[in-house]
């Protein structure tokens, strides 16, 4: 009774910590495994297991390649290649939708965040230059970036967290690179296409590029840098960081098919980064995020020690009395989806998922439901927070760039949470089933 209540203190102190926002994640992170371990509610000497773990080398991996990505000048290039073919249509929408989709693209493999900051001032030279309302631009830049974060497992830190959670749960299965991807790219797919070609009407004509005057591309300045003796060893860069970015999505998403473990890529590509001359060790230490891996480790240790305490059963039974006793399997996770996206609207998605996070093993075990589907549906819906510049960091910054109002996100966010919520569980169990 002792340690339920001690797990039951830790969590809750937890999601106010994360609700607030006054609280490093660093911290959260770093708490959790301490308390737990000084309670005896889990071994100490098995607190900060997690930091070794696969999933931690998995999370290191694209962090430091998404740097590498960045400071070879990749964004730069696709940047400048899409405005080139965005330039030929006339259409707003269509504009939008190249835009959105350029975005959803590299944020599958690419921290989503630095995909929005990378590309934050170049969209706006670009609405200027075709003639695009900004506002609508970064709004399509925002949604693009986060829909391509639950394309594949590493798209985002939650999905990242979600799947450590599952492997620790289900021993000997993992979820896949892009067995997500099932659901989660039709859905984002639709929502994209919902916003880029009638939602956005709904976003007024705020910060119009006409209005701001054409930004016209110098094409002998474009000469000139091609001319530049330097230029060889940049695009050698570029063509070396492109290389390694493509061995690291093959070889993870063959995790468990080739000798070669997920954990083991991530060292390979460090080093062949730091041999080439493309980053420097201190490069790649600043790039890792130590926070999110802190509280990842945290987040799963908590999952456990909910489970594992019987914590999580009483939980469930107080959700199934205060629902009625509902017990129809697409129905709960209806209900769960429900949740996680009401709970993602008014706060960042990572810290979204991060409350839902411990009650899914309980709930999929007691209610002897197929846990797979149950995270996935979940990992998903946790990044569908439209409604409000809340649910990313990234979303403040566009609001204040692009002038855009809370009436902006909402009217198009509110059809498109709505939509994803309805998509999202009525789909997975048609891919993994529920019982």
């Amino acid at each position: 009774m002792f340690q339920e209540v001690i797990t039951a203190v830790v969590l809750v102190a937890t999601i106010l910590m994360i609700i607030s926002g006054k609280v490093s994640l660093l911290l959260v992170g770093l708490s959790i495994p301490s308390v737990l371990a000084v309670a005896g509610v889990i071994p100490a000497a098995s607190a900060f297991n997690g930091i070794g773990s696969k999933t931690t080398f998995l999370i290191v991996g694209a962090l430091m390649l998404g740097d590498a990505f960045f400071r070879a000048g990749l964004t730069d290039n696709i940047g400048r290649k899409t405005l080139a073919v965005t330039a030929r249509f006339k259409n707003e929408g269509l504009k939008l939708f190249i835009l959105s989709m350029m975005a959803a693209v590299l944020s599958s493999f690419l921290s989503s965040l630095g995909v929005q900051m990378a590309f934050l001032s170049f969209i706006i030279v670009m609405a200027a230059a075709l003639g695009l309302s900004k506002t609508r631009a970064l709004i399509a830049l925002g949604y693009g970036a986060t829909i391509g974060g639950t394309w594949t497992i590493i798209g985002t830190p939650l999905s990242v967290t979600g799947k450590s959670a599952y492997e620790a749960l289900v021993t000997g299965e993992t979820i896949g690179m892009f067995e997500m991807s099932k659901v989660s790219v039709p859905v984002g797919l639709l929502l994209i296409i919902f916003f880029c070609f009638v939602g956005y009407r709904f976003v007024p004509n705020r910060c119009a590029g006409k209005e701001n005057g054409t930004i016209p591309v110098d094409k002998k300045e474009g000469q000139k840098e091609k001319k530049d003796p330097s230029a060889p060893v940049f695009v050698s860069r570029q063509y070396m960081v492109t290389a390694v970015f493509l061995l690291f999505v093959i070889l993870v998403a063959l995790d468990g098919k080739t000798v070669i473990p997920a954990h083991v890529v991530t060292v390979i590509v460090g080093v062949i980064l730091v041999t080439a001359g493309i980053s420097t060790p201190k490069q790649i230490f600043d790039s890792i995020t130590w926070d999110v891996i802190f509280l990842i480790v945290g987040l799963t240790t908590l999952s456990d020690a909910v489970v594992s305490t019987g914590l999580g059963e009483h939980i469930v039974q107080a959700l199934l009395t205060a629902t009625g006793g509902v017990q129809s399997p697409r129905l709960i996770l209806f209900l769960i989806c429900l949740v996680t996206m009401i709970v993602t609207q008014v706060m960042n998605n990572s810290g979204a998922f991060s409350i839902i996070l411990p009650f899914l093993p309980t709930i999929a075990l007691s209610l002897q439901l197929e846990p797979k589907p149950v995270f996935i549906a979940t990992m998903i819906t946790a990044s569908f927070g439209f409604m409000l510049p809340l649910s990313a960091p990234s979303y403040p910054v566009l609001a204040r760039e692009g002038n855009i109002q809370v009436r902006d996100w909402l009217l198009p966010g509110t059809v498109m949470v709505l939509a994803g919520l309805f998509l999202t569980s009525f789909l997975v169990p048609f891919v993994w089933p529920l019982r």
